[in-house]
């Protein structure tokens, strides 16, 4: 049961939502005040050092092997359509009376 990957899943959503109820304490505690600039390094770590390193980390521990490819096709495929049709509706929603080559540009 303990490595089975409904386990690690719930493992992981748990300690993530531990993490933002924290951070979420934090500031409501006023311990952390955003307004003050207090988050800005913090920010800066998690951003350009901290989550590159882990999916570097992530990439290259990869078992390639046991990588189900059907999964990441599926995502990538919702995600091609999400974006799609995001950018089809700010095409049409977006400022119609400009030029049809603005519009493209800017949906």
């Amino acid at each position: 049961m303990a490595g089975s990957p409904t386990f690690r899943l719930f493992n992981t959503l748990l300690a993530t939502m531990v993490a933002i109820l924290v951070g979420f304490f934090c500031v409501r505690l006023k311990v952390v005040k955003p307004a003050e600039g207090h988050l800005k390094g913090l920010g800066f770590f998690i951003g350009s050092m901290v989550f590159p390193l882990l999916i570097f980390n992530t990439v290259a521990t990869a078992e390639l092997h046991s990588v189900n490819y059907g999964v990441i096709a599926a995502c990538s495929l919702g995600k091609v359509a999400v974006m799609i049709l995001t950018w089809l509706l700010a095409y049409a929603a977006f400022q119609p009376k400009r030029s049809q080559g603005q519009r493209i540009l800017t949906a």
